[in-house]
């Protein structure tokens, strides 16, 4: 309470529920308290003899720029939106794992022990994750015994290699089921799906990745291949295949690191001829040993400004191919920008690239 005491002069009673705040300590002068009074406690006084009612209330205004957006945001922002285009969610889970699921899943990379937790929340929970991928099968699995009907989840986090060594951001995806109604063309998610959702992420970027087949812990043989980029073709990057998982459905995962987008390109596009087009098609017999990804380079070094696609239509193998032998038909799209193109100058073109594929591949049984 206060009391004006002449010109300048007041009286102060302190609050019961403020006394003990200023009440002096032994040893301090009469009437006199050495604890320090702050401004807060000056504003508190004056705002109660005031009246707290006449404060207007409002949110304080924050002053300055905001905080900038870095590249690392940026780019996992750019992730999020494209497979969420391509009918992906994203999962957020722990950054532990339990020790188990760490050595049996594969990993971007190992160094060393797995760092240990001191005090973990419980023992599913004792190792920082190598993988985003154990963590994220046990999602799918949880979605699973709950009757979905399909599975398209993702994460992007960080996993931690070893102690010695700077966490590396990933991407991890995993599929599998049945899209659509049994009446309206339903369709089982496999390989070749998951396959196509990095295709069209690294083509967002400016990037192409390279499949190398090869044999990955928990992944069904055969089903496993390693990713690299086509311009650094000795980093491994990352992993996809079937997972040898116990499901009611085919479960297809992959994993990778996000810092590959870094290099990121402007993706180039050609626009459309206001002319007609010409479709031919190639079915080419070769051995089983030589890969797609050597047929389409063989047809870019090859190709002519006037075929402005190509692409793989199908791959058979049975009754009338020989034995160590498979089919592939290629389709090609010939185009020109200035005028309408012949089928004679179309038969010719592809007739020389067609050589060219025979001479180099062709079966030789």
């Amino acid at each position: 309470e206060l009391e004006r005491q002449g010109e300048g002069g007041w009286t102060v009673a302190v609050p019961s529920w403020r006394y003990y705040d200023f009440k002096p300590d032994p040893g301090d002068p009469p009437g006199r308290s050495s604890r320090p009074v702050y401004e807060a406690d000056l504003f508190e006084e004056a705002i109660r003899q005031y009246g707290m009612d006449k404060i207007p209330s409002g949110l304080p205004t924050l002053a300055g720029p905001d905080a900038g957006s870095s590249e690392g945001h940026e780019r996992r922002e750019q992730i999020r939106h494209q497979l969420a285009a391509c009918g992906y969610i994203e999962a957020v889970n722990y950054a532990f794992q339990d020790a188990g699921s760490e050595v049996a899943y594969p990993a971007l990379e190992r160094q060393g022990d797995p760092i240990r937790l001191a005090n973990p929340l419980s023992e599913l929970y004792t190792v920082m994750r190598r993988s985003l991928l154990p963590n994220l099968v046990a999602a799918a699995r949880f979605n699973l015994q709950r009757g979905a009907e399909a599975i398209r989840l993702f994460e992007i986090g960080h996993v931690f290699p070893g102690a010695d060594s700077a966490e590396v951001e990933a991407v991890a995806l995993i599929g599998g089921g049945s899209l659509g109604m049994p009446w309206d063309r339903k369709s089982d998610l496999d390989l070749f799906d998951l396959k196509g959702v990095l295709d069209a992420l690294a083509w967002h970027f400016g990037v192409r990745f390279e499949y190398r087949p090869a044999e990955i812990p928990k992944l069904i043989s055969g089903t496993a291949s390693e990713l690299y980029l086509e311009e650094a073709s000795e980093q491994r990057l990352g992993y996809l295949g079937q997972l040898e998982e116990d499901s009611g459905y085919p479960l297809f995962a992959a994993e990778l690191e996000a810092s590959c987008f870094d290099r990121a390109a402007v993706p180039q596009v050609r626009p459309p001829s206001r002319f007609p087009a010409i479709e031919a098609d190639l079915t080419l017999t070769h051995s089983r040993d030589i890969s797609w990804r050597e047929i389409e380079s063989a047809i870019a070094a090859a190709a002519t400004p006037d075929l402005v696609t190509y692409g793989l239509k199908d791959r058979y193998r049975g009754k009338g191919v020989p034995e160590g032998a498979v089919n592939t038909t290629i389709y090609f799209v010939y185009n020109a920008d200035e005028r309408t193109l012949t089928q004679e100058e179309v038969n010719e073109r592809h007739q020389n690239l067609v050589r060219d594929l025979e001479n180099q591949f062709g079966w030789r049984g």
